[in-house]
């Protein structure tokens, strides 16, 4: 299998409504844009996937949303999207979370050395686990 090439910068306004068609998350994109705190990684012309940022988590980074559009999956964008993040902070402590049930990111979160850090309830249907990468 071969893996697309892309690149990840980050997002300007124009992105919005590409990460729009396929975004599934609470927030505010534009707002995230605005504030600088969206990555984007693209291939060609096509946004195949985005993270955001939040400035701080008790004082530390935390990823707070991370998609790849369904027929991009599974070819190293998430993977690749992560570690732009991580290398953007020089810090001890990186923080992120997902829905119990999502097994793709739990894997994911797994390959990349991320520890569990606990779990927040009832804030959907789902646990919603939380996830520290020390290094």
């Amino acid at each position: 299998m071969t893996t697309p090439s892309y690149s990840i910068r980050k997002a300007v306004a124009a992105d919005f409504e590409a990460i729009d068609e396929f975004d599934m998350f609470a927030g505010d994109r534009q707002e995230e844009i605005s504030r600088g705190e969206c990555f984007v990684a693209v291939q060609g012309e096509t946004v195949a996937g985005y993270l955001t940022t939040a400035r701080s988590f008790y004082q530390n980074p935390f990823i707070a949303y991370i998609q790849v559009r369904d027929n991009q999956q599974r070819h190293g964008i998430g993977h690749a999207l992560l570690a732009f993040a991580e290398s953007r902070w020089p810090v001890e402590k990186i923080y992120i979370s997902t829905e119990a049930d999502n097994a793709p990111m739990l894997h994911l979160l797994q390959k990349r050395g991320y520890t569990p850090a606990g779990e927040i309830l009832f804030i959907q249907n789902e646990p919603e686990l939380v996830f520290c990468k020390l290094r």
